[in-house]
């Protein structure tokens, strides 16, 4: 049995629409007519509404297995948080079914909060707390509710950095602290599933960076919880997930591991070039783009004044073409720089998402095409 069964999962959503739209205050700007204003202002809610069916989530129909630290991913409004606020039992579905380790979400969801723990983020702080205590108060007396052990809080503390205000009262403390407290909440029970929506919003990216080997190395690893992990954060799905789902407007785009995915996309290596000319760019250039095994060549760039041209060469596999290409660019003048960027989620979400012709800014602040690479293993020489 998986820890997570999902069959044509549906919710729906109804809103109305109002016919027609009035100009309130046109003519009558000096407010010497009030009970016109008023006039017009009923009228607007009295024209006939239209009503309009929205699906967040869409027949969807998926499993995570055990142990699994498995990434929901999409961009804002694509149905993330409504899937695991659906999975946890806070809103029921249209239509379709879904288990969470054996028990059913609408059958069984007054029992769903023994296996589970929902994470929404910054949310909980309002809900749970109270402003006027301590983290440590407020934890302390959530252990309580949650019949925990108290030595967790000390525990919990120490992982998320939280010593220094631990003691302070919460409307003292900044956004990210809270973000701090607020993924605490979360970690006060032991539980079989995490439903983590975006926990680390507003937190800083060295702290950050703690809690995501916490979370992959203590909580997966050791203690073998499974994990969904709904974020539009790549680089964290990129290093946590064995397995990632992609969504937009409440559908399934593609799925699977990260090297699968990238597998069947086809994305290619590339390595980004800088190099200071002793000789013609152009002939470069068209010299470069037809070595073996190389795909293409990518925005090009030539400094005349300084001398350095920039350029990014794709490939299929950057170990097999690298000698031969260093060797040629040798003839040409002395590089300076060689990075290769090998394909992320990054490359794959431009790809779902916002189509093959889609197009973003690097860090360097140049327009490339849809199989942008963030990261990789660089060198300068």
């Amino acid at each position: 049995m998986d820890a997570v069964e999902v069959v044509n999962l549906t919710k729906e959503f109804k809103i109305y629409e109002t016919e027609g739209q009035y100009m309130w205050f046109s003519g009558y700007e000096d407010n010497r007519f009030p009970l016109f204003k008023l006039y017009l202002f009923l009228l607007s809610l009295a024209k006939r509404r239209s009503e309009k069916i929205i699906r967040a989530i869409d027949n969807l129909t998926f499993s995570v297995k055990k142990g699994q630290i498995f990434g929901v991913l999409g961009p804002n409004g694509s149905g993330k948080t409504t899937l695991l606020k659906l999975l946890s039992g806070l809103t029921m579905p249209s239509s379709g079914h879904a288990t969470v380790f054996g028990l059913d979400i609408v059958k069984d969801h007054d029992k769903l909060p023994q296996i589970l723990i929902y994470m929404p983020g910054l949310s909980v702080v309002s809900i749970f707390s109270d402003q006027n205590l301590s983290i440590r108060e407020n934890l302390l007396r959530f252990c309580e509710i949650a019949r925990s052990k108290k030595e967790k809080v000390d525990e919990i503390i120490a992982t998320l950095e939280l010593e220094t205000f631990s003691n302070r009262p919460l409307y003292e403390l900044s956004t990210g602290i809270l973000s701090r407290f607020a993924f605490a909440f979360g970690l006060i029970r032991e539980t079989q599933l995490f439903l983590m929506d975006e926990p680390l919003t507003g937190i800083s990216p060295e702290v950050r960076a703690n809690i995501l080997t916490f979370i992959k190395e203590k909580l997966n690893k050791k203690y073998g919880a499974t994990i969904l992990y709904a974020t539009h954060r790549l680089e964290e799905a990129q290093y946590l997930c064995d397995y990632v789902m992609f969504l937009d407007q409440g559908r399934i785009l593609s799925s699977g591991s990260p090297y699968e995915l990238i597998k069947l996309l086809n994305l290619k290596e590339r390595i980004d070039i800088e190099i200071a000319l002793s000789s013609d760019f152009y002939k470069m250039i068209k010299e470069v783009n037809n070595l073996d095994k190389v795909v293409s060549i990518h925005n090009y760039s030539y400094d005349a004044e300084h001398g350095v041209a920039k350029f990014q060469v794709v490939v299929d596999n950057s170990r097999e073409i690298m000698t031969s290409l260093l060797n040629k660019l040798s003839e040409f003048g002395k590089l300076l720089y060689v990075k290769v960027r090998e394909p992320t989620l990054e490359d794959i979400y431009f790809l779902l998402i916002k189509g093959k012709e889609a197009e973003a800014k690097t860090e360097f602040g140049f327009e490339i095409n849809s199989q942008v690479m963030k990261c990789g293993r660089g060198f300068t020489i």
